[in-house]
């Protein structure tokens, strides 16, 4: 596996993707490989974030790291934290990696600039349905304008209370009630 990694490093840093004509390594990952472009994107990530983690990478290339504990530390670590990031790696589990590296991104603090534009394009609104004839709306918002929608739905957010028929319903219920009467 760190092979097939290494390998594809370095056709991205060749651009042996561009004699198919593809616009780039994760285009040409998806039609040769038969990925989808979020995996695409992440191994191909995770294959460029390997060439600058010698330790990560040497420990991989033993067989002492997964693909899933290096995919962790890739998203988190240069070269400064690499080794006590390799050490949480061989001592934990994958769970235990990967709330590390969660509590630490949260840590960082924010590019002002590039944080704002990132949140401002991870922007949206997404749907789910499911089979019981429900859907699952996941609004997206940068954290300031995302305190204006919650604070404006809490506005119409019914009181906690008993309801005729007995029923206490939860803030998420209250908060649901309060969207559908907005939107009517």
């Amino acid at each position: 596996e760190f092979r097939w990694f290494a390998l594809l490093a370095e056709f991205d840093r060749r651009d042996g993707w561009q004699q198919w004509e593809c616009h780039s390594c994760v285009s040409w990952m998806t039609w040769q490989l038969g990925l989808d472009d979020r995996t695409a994107r992440e191994k191909l990530r995770v294959a460029r974030g390997l060439v600058a983690l010698p330790l990560v990478s040497e420990q991989m290339r033993l067989g002492r790291l997964s693909y899933s504990k290096v995919r962790a530390i890739t998203r988190i670590t240069g070269p400064a934290h690499e080794a006590s990031l390799v050490a949480i790696a061989l001592a934990g589990t994958t769970a235990q990696v990967e709330r590390v590296v969660v509590a630490y991104r949260r840590a960082l603090p924010p590019d002002d600039e590039a944080s704002d534009a990132t949140q401002w394009a991870r922007r949206g609104v997404r749907v789910r349905q499911h089979d019981d004839r429900t859907i699952t709306l996941t609004i997206t918002l940068p954290a300031p304008l995302g305190m204006e929608v919650l604070a404006a739905i809490d506005h119409f957010t019914a009181r906690p209370g008993t309801q005729p028929d007995g029923e206490r319903p939860t803030l998420a219920a209250r908060r649901a009630d309060a969207v559908v009467a907005v939107a009517g």
